[in-house]
């Protein structure tokens, strides 16, 4: 039987320096258009809305309504099979100052903080987030529920 092995490639690109320097110090950023205000994520080298390419960063907090979700039982790789079970989560983002019918709502992918108990999760649930850094030195967004 061979062995395959996973290797990690970093993609660096100008748009993601924002993100990945507040990750590391455990702090979550979307870009925010200079030109008409709209925050997207991910972030792209022009604004989705306007198509210009000037940005600043503007700091969220990590709140937002469970979206959607799949627990994974079975390892796709060897390497991930004592990491079973776990779940992944789609939450859509709080943003108090956007319309509630915006259809620009901002999702974030993460995982169910690791160590919680196994989740029991329905849509709409509150949640809260926080970015940590991996043993790779990458970021990771992890959510359990709200306190």
């Amino acid at each position: 039987m061979s062995r395959t092995t996973v290797e990690r490639i970093l993609v660096t690109a100008p748009e993601l320096e924002p993100y990945l320097s507040a990750a590391r110090e455990g702090r979550f950023v979307l870009p925010r258009c200079r030109n008409c205000t709209h925050r997207q994520w991910p972030p792209r080298p022009r604004c989705r809305t306007c198509h210009l390419d000037t940005f600043d960063t503007v700091e969220v907090r990590l709140t937002g309504r469970l979206y959607s979700w799949t627990t994974t039982h079975r390892a796709p790789t060897p390497t991930l099979a004592t990491a079973t079970p776990y779940t992944v989560v789609v939450v859509t983002l709080d943003q108090p100052d956007q319309p509630a019918d915006d259809p620009d709502d901002i999702r974030l992918v993460g995982r169910w903080e690791p160590g919680e108990p196994a989740p029991r999760l329905a849509l709409n649930d509150p949640l809260a987030g926080r970015v940590s850094i991996d043993d790779d030195g990458l970021p990771v967004l992890t959510w359990r529920h709200r306190d």
